[in-house]
């Protein structure tokens, strides 16, 4: 058997048709004034109220939730989670419920070494040459311990050390020098790392090995001031009446030789017979009082007399008179002539 309850829910709207229908009789019923329709429609009427009030009192069947294993598999899937682009902007920047934190490593130091710079020559003063240079700011962890000078004689000479300087040092007098000659500096800096460093011992630095020494470019060439000369005073050229004499004869002259002498600012006198073809000077160093102390001196050359002659020139006044040359070869094959007209050093001449 059916259940009304059901019976009234299937035929809600027939119902209330029903219902509207009997009121419709009742009302034509009550006017003819008929006594069993009435009766008929107050029983209606009695049947609709319990319809009515069965259905203000019954409540609807309501669907099943959702299942939390089924929502939270939903939450995880990625397909289902919603693009970015469509969140807000400061979503993209601070996730809600995200804390994120790192440190940036500060990048390790490094020693580095560079050579000296600046190098620069001054052969202004007679006697020496003066190399100056100054430190790189390129040096960062490390000590300058030592400067080592290195001379080149000529375009093709090989270097030379000729001083060893302490790192604080930023100049060096050459005075061991030739007459005549030209020079090439550079300046090779030695160094080490520095254990004072606070960075160098909290980030273990090192020195490389090929970075512990480095050359300065070189600079030149530099020409020594004259500091030897020759000058004749009596210059004897061969003459036929020689040759007859003595077919080997040859060509003498005295000449002085001055020689600069550092240690007491000075020229240096000193007078030679030199015959052509021989050199001119003393092969041993020369006994000489100087300034009260008695010393040493050079006075050998290394020039060879090619040739004596006589010319007539013009006098210091104008007038022609006969003067006595000289060709001097010196050692470096460069060839000059000197007269008896010459003034010497410092007195006029150079």
């Amino acid at each position: 058997m059916a259940d009304p309850k059901e019976i009234a829910l299937d035929h809600f709207e027939k119902v209330l048709l029903a219902v509207a229908a009997a009121l419709l009789a009742l009302v034509g019923v009550g006017s003819v004034g008929e006594p069993d329709e009435l009766k008929k429609a107050q029983g209606l009427n009695k049947d609709a109220n319990k319809v009515k009030s069965f259905m203000s009192s019954s409540k609807p069947q309501l669907e099943g939730l959702p299942s939390a294993v089924k929502e939270l598999n939903r939450n995880l899937d990625s397909n289902e989670v919603p693009n970015i682009d469509s969140l807000p902007g400061w979503v993209s920047y601070r996730r809600p419920g995200v804390l994120a934190r790192y440190k940036k490593e500060k990048p390790k130091e490094k020693a580095s070494h560079a050579p000296p710079i600046d190098v620069k020559g001054d052969a202004g003063e007679r006697g020496k040459i003066v190399v100056s240079w100054g430190l790189s700011q390129g040096n960062q962890y490390v000590v300058v311990t030592e400067f080592h000078v290195q001379r080149r004689e000529g375009e093709n000479g090989e270097w030379k050390t000729i001083a060893n300087l302490r790192g604080g040092e930023t100049s060096y007098e050459d005075k061991d020098l030739k007459s005549r000659k030209t020079y090439f500096y550079r300046v090779l800096s030695i160094a080490e790392i520095d254990q004072e460093s606070p960075t160098v011992r909290n980030q273990k630095l090192t020195l490389d090995a090929s970075e512990a020494e480095k050359s300065s470019s070189s600079v030149g060439p530099f020409k020594t001031a004259r500091d030897v000369y020759v000058i004749p005073s009596n210059v004897t050229p061969v003459t036929q009446e020689m040759l007859i004499k003595d077919r080997n004869a040859k060509a003498r002259a005295y000449v002085y030789v001055y020689k600069w002498d550092a240690a007491s600012n000075q020229f240096l006198k000193k007078g030679f017979a030199a015959e052509q073809g021989a050199t001119i000077g003393s092969k041993d160093p020369v006994k000489m009082r100087i300034d009260g102390d008695r010393r040493e001196i050079d006075f050998n050359t290394g020039a060879v007399l090619e040739d004596c002659k006589e010319e007539t020139r013009p006098g210091k006044f104008g007038q022609q008179t006969k003067v006595g040359v000289i060709v001097i070869k010196w050692p470096d094959g460069s060839t000059e002539e000197a007269t008896t007209q010459d003034d010497e050093p410092g007195k006029g001449g150079e």
